[in-house]
Protein backbone atom coordinates (compact mmCIF):
# COMPACT_ATOMS: atom_id res chain seq x y z
CA UNK A 1 0.00 0.00 0.00
CA UNK A 2 2.90 2.88 0.62
CA UNK A 3 4.58 1.57 -2.31
CA UNK A 4 1.07 2.44 -4.36
CA UNK A 5 0.79 5.37 -2.25
CA UNK A 6 4.46 6.60 -3.20
CA UNK A 7 3.51 5.34 -7.33
CA UNK A 8 0.73 7.78 -6.92
CA UNK A 9 2.05 11.15 -5.41
CA UNK A 10 4.86 10.61 -8.07
CA UNK A 11 2.40 10.72 -10.87
CA UNK A 12 0.83 14.02 -9.51
CA UNK A 13 4.32 15.39 -8.92
CA UNK A 14 5.07 14.43 -13.00
CA UNK A 15 1.69 15.66 -14.16
CA UNK A 16 2.18 19.00 -12.19
CA UNK A 17 6.02 19.55 -13.97
CA UNK A 18 3.85 18.44 -17.25
CA UNK A 19 1.70 21.45 -16.52
CA UNK A 20 4.20 24.00 -16.07
CA UNK A 21 6.38 23.16 -18.57
CA UNK A 22 3.35 23.12 -20.80
CA UNK A 23 2.41 26.54 -19.39
CA UNK A 24 5.40 28.22 -19.98
CA UNK A 25 6.02 26.89 -23.43
CA UNK A 26 2.42 28.45 -24.22
CA UNK A 27 3.66 32.26 -22.39
CA UNK A 28 7.06 31.89 -24.75
CA UNK A 29 5.06 31.33 -28.08
CA UNK A 30 2.43 34.11 -26.73
CA UNK A 31 6.13 36.18 -26.10
CA UNK A 32 7.30 34.84 -29.31
CA UNK A 33 4.51 35.52 -31.44
CA UNK A 34 3.84 38.93 -30.28
CA UNK A 35 7.77 40.06 -31.16
CA UNK A 36 7.62 38.31 -34.50
CA UNK A 37 4.28 39.81 -35.55
CA UNK A 38 4.98 43.45 -34.08
CA UNK A 39 8.11 45.03 -34.89
CA UNK A 40 7.34 48.88 -33.59
CA UNK A 41 4.09 48.80 -30.64
CA UNK A 42 3.79 45.68 -28.48
CA UNK A 43 0.67 46.99 -26.64
CA UNK A 44 -1.39 49.67 -27.24
CA UNK A 45 -3.05 51.04 -23.97
CA UNK A 46 -4.90 54.11 -22.63
CA UNK A 47 -4.89 55.86 -19.35
CA UNK A 48 -7.08 58.09 -18.75
CA UNK A 49 -7.60 61.14 -16.51
CA UNK A 50 -10.37 63.13 -14.43
CA UNK A 51 -10.93 66.90 -16.01
CA UNK A 52 -7.38 69.72 -14.99
CA UNK A 53 -5.79 66.69 -12.93
CA UNK A 54 -2.78 64.63 -13.37
CA UNK A 55 -3.57 62.13 -10.44
CA UNK A 56 -3.12 57.89 -11.62
CA UNK A 57 -6.77 56.79 -10.60
CA UNK A 58 -5.95 53.00 -8.64
CA UNK A 59 -8.36 51.20 -10.96
CA UNK A 60 -5.77 51.89 -14.44
CA UNK A 61 -2.61 49.93 -12.27
CA UNK A 62 -4.05 46.84 -13.74
CA UNK A 63 -3.37 48.06 -17.31
CA UNK A 64 -0.07 49.57 -16.32
CA UNK A 65 0.79 46.47 -14.35
CA UNK A 66 0.24 44.27 -17.55
CA UNK A 67 2.42 45.98 -19.24
CA UNK A 68 5.36 46.43 -16.81
CA UNK A 69 5.06 42.29 -16.95
CA UNK A 70 5.77 42.22 -20.41
CA UNK A 71 8.76 44.55 -19.65
CA UNK A 72 10.51 42.63 -17.36
CA UNK A 73 10.52 39.80 -19.83
CA UNK A 74 11.05 41.74 -22.84
CA UNK A 75 13.89 43.92 -21.41
CA UNK A 76 15.11 45.75 -24.32
CA UNK A 77 12.03 46.86 -25.04
CA UNK A 78 11.45 50.97 -24.88
CA UNK A 79 8.48 52.25 -23.80
CA UNK A 80 7.04 55.91 -25.06
CA UNK A 81 4.09 57.88 -22.59
CA UNK A 82 2.09 60.27 -24.72
CA UNK A 83 -0.16 62.45 -22.44
CA UNK A 84 -3.17 64.44 -24.08
CA UNK A 85 -5.78 67.06 -22.59
CA UNK A 86 -8.98 67.89 -24.10
CA UNK A 87 -9.51 71.17 -25.53
CA UNK A 88 -10.76 72.92 -22.93
CA UNK A 89 -8.38 75.88 -21.91
CA UNK A 90 -5.13 76.90 -22.87
CA UNK A 91 -2.89 75.61 -25.06
CA UNK A 92 0.42 75.96 -22.92
CA UNK A 93 -1.74 74.88 -19.96
CA UNK A 94 -2.76 71.92 -21.93
CA UNK A 95 0.68 71.06 -22.94
CA UNK A 96 2.28 71.17 -19.57
CA UNK A 97 -0.92 69.23 -18.46
CA UNK A 98 -0.55 66.55 -20.57
CA UNK A 99 3.26 66.04 -19.77
CA UNK A 100 2.64 66.11 -16.10
CA UNK A 101 -0.13 63.68 -17.23
CA UNK A 102 2.68 61.07 -18.72
CA UNK A 103 4.99 61.86 -15.50
CA UNK A 104 3.09 60.58 -13.41
CA UNK A 105 2.09 57.21 -15.34
CA UNK A 106 6.51 57.09 -15.49
CA UNK A 107 6.50 57.27 -11.62
CA UNK A 108 4.58 53.97 -11.74
CA UNK A 109 6.43 52.50 -14.05
CA UNK A 110 9.73 53.55 -11.66
CA UNK A 111 8.50 52.75 -8.70
CA UNK A 112 7.96 48.70 -10.47
CA UNK A 113 11.14 48.74 -11.44
CA UNK A 114 11.27 50.13 -15.22
CA UNK A 115 14.24 52.13 -15.44
CA UNK A 116 13.47 55.92 -16.59
CA UNK A 117 15.93 55.19 -19.41
CA UNK A 118 13.61 53.13 -21.10
CA UNK A 119 10.70 55.57 -20.93
CA UNK A 120 10.11 58.70 -23.35
CA UNK A 121 7.85 61.16 -22.25
CA UNK A 122 5.75 63.35 -24.66
CA UNK A 123 3.06 65.97 -23.77
CA UNK A 124 1.03 66.57 -27.30
CA UNK A 125 -1.76 68.73 -25.37
CA UNK A 126 -4.95 68.60 -27.28
CA UNK A 127 -3.49 67.23 -30.24
CA UNK A 128 -4.89 64.40 -31.49
CA UNK A 129 -8.25 63.38 -29.95
CA UNK A 130 -9.35 60.33 -30.29
CA UNK A 131 -12.83 61.38 -29.91
CA UNK A 132 -14.83 64.67 -30.35
CA UNK A 133 -14.61 67.15 -28.10
CA UNK A 134 -17.67 69.35 -29.29
CA UNK A 135 -21.00 67.52 -30.95
CA UNK A 136 -21.92 68.29 -34.41
CA UNK A 137 -24.23 71.19 -33.83
CA UNK A 138 -20.90 72.72 -31.87
CA UNK A 139 -22.09 71.92 -27.92
CA UNK A 140 -19.74 70.46 -25.35
CA UNK A 141 -19.39 66.87 -25.95
CA UNK A 142 -18.34 65.70 -22.14
CA UNK A 143 -17.85 61.96 -22.91
CA UNK A 144 -15.39 62.79 -25.87
CA UNK A 145 -13.63 65.21 -23.73
CA UNK A 146 -13.20 62.45 -21.17
CA UNK A 147 -11.59 59.96 -23.71
CA UNK A 148 -8.95 62.46 -24.78
CA UNK A 149 -7.57 63.13 -21.49
CA UNK A 150 -5.46 60.13 -21.92
CA UNK A 151 -2.08 58.98 -20.95
CA UNK A 152 -1.20 56.60 -24.11
CA UNK A 153 1.41 53.43 -23.29
CA UNK A 154 3.07 52.44 -26.47
CA UNK A 155 5.67 49.36 -25.75
CA UNK A 156 8.72 49.27 -28.45
CA UNK A 157 10.15 52.32 -30.78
Amino acid sequence: ALIALKKDSIAKANDSIASIASAKSNADSIGNKIAAENTAIAHNNFVYFDFDKSNLKPSYNNVIDSVILFLKTNTPTQLTLTGYCDSKGPKELNKKLSLRRAETVERYFTKKGISKKRITLVGDGSANPIAPNTNPDGSDNPAGRAKNRRVEIKVGK
